[in-house]
């Protein structure tokens, strides 16, 4: 196998070292500005191109690392160039290859998606940590089956999915991460209102955020939950409601609540919600 990137940013140069490391061969990558290929191809000891058709003649699979909103155009470029006995493998979450590269098979070319569920926040440092990812596969059989193959050799966790549930398992990581974030913004924001700094009060919360996220990954969300919500407590979770700025912010907690309401009930089916729900409902 002999892969070349097309897209020299975060997560190709990610992924082609950690490929390096582990023995794969990587012929290098294709940019559009040429200082990333460069740079990515010096960090991995590979080849910056400046032809795309010469990687591709170069490659037996290309993986094609550019935004989202880019890989339809990369597509249509590919497809002016010989791909019969190519692999085309594309890294994003959301899109299936059959939406992607829906002709390849008259092309000779066969599609995979690979995703790597992992935070990439730089391009030089994530190659260390990316084994602990998932990958999740989909795209043709024989492609997938022998990614899997080589991935799982290389000690990876490979997870195959099915096309049409691709949106929903990158909603799922987004969610899980991104809206992380935003949440977090907002509790900087009211730990300021109490005269903490934000490094402070990002101290102060690591312990909470760490004891919460470990025994939410050990025993799920039902389990973790405490709090306010949990106990029933509509004193707490007025005063909460009234202690936000801003009628989006009041909406925004209300919404969760809404959500912490019905994992409470799983945890606590006899418990008479109604009371809390109706507080809920009149600020959501």
């Amino acid at each position: 196998m002999k892969i070349g990137f097309i897209g020299a940013g975060k997560v190709g140069t990610t992924l082609a070292k950690a490929f390096v490391e582990r023995g794969l061969t990587v012929t290098g990558f294709f940019s559009r500005t040429s200082e990333s290929a460069i740079f990515s191809a010096d960090f991995t000891k590979t080849k910056a191109y400046d032809r795309l058709a010469l990687l591709v003649a170069e490659s037996d699979t290309i993986v094609l690392t550019v935004p989202d909103d880019a890989i339809k155009s990369v597509i249509k470029s590919l497809e002016t160039l010989p791909l019969k006995g190519k692999t085309i493998c594309h890294t994003s979450g959301v899109y299936s290859i059959d939406e992607i590269f829906p002709h390849r098979d008259l092309l000779g070319a066969c599609g995979i998606g690979l995703h790597p569920l992992y935070p990439v926040h730089d391009k030089v440092s994530v190659w260390r940590t990316i084994h602990e990812a998932t990958f999740t596969l989909e795209g043709d059989h024989e492609s997938v089956a022998t990614l899997q193959h080589t991935l799982t050799n290389l000690g990876f966790t490979v997870k195959p999915i099915e096309p049409q549930h691709k949106a929903a398992y990158h909603a799922a990581a987004s969610i899980a991460s991104n809206f992380t974030c935003a949440l977090l913004e907002q509790s900087l924001r009211l730990m300021a209102k109490s005269g903490f700094s934000e490094r402070e009060a990002l101290d102060a919360l690591r312990p909470l955020l760490e004891a919460n996220l470990a025994h939410l990954l050990a025993s799920g969300p039902q389990t973790a939950l405490t709090g306010p919500i949990e106990r029933n407590d509509i004193g707490t979770v007025t005063k909460h409601l009234h202690a936000l700025a801003t009628d989006y912010e009041r909406r925004r907690y209300a919404m969760m609540g809404l959500s912490v309401v019905d994992i409470a009930k799983g945890r606590h089916p006899t418990t008479d919600y109604s009371q809390l729900i109706e507080l809920l409902e009149s600020f959501s």
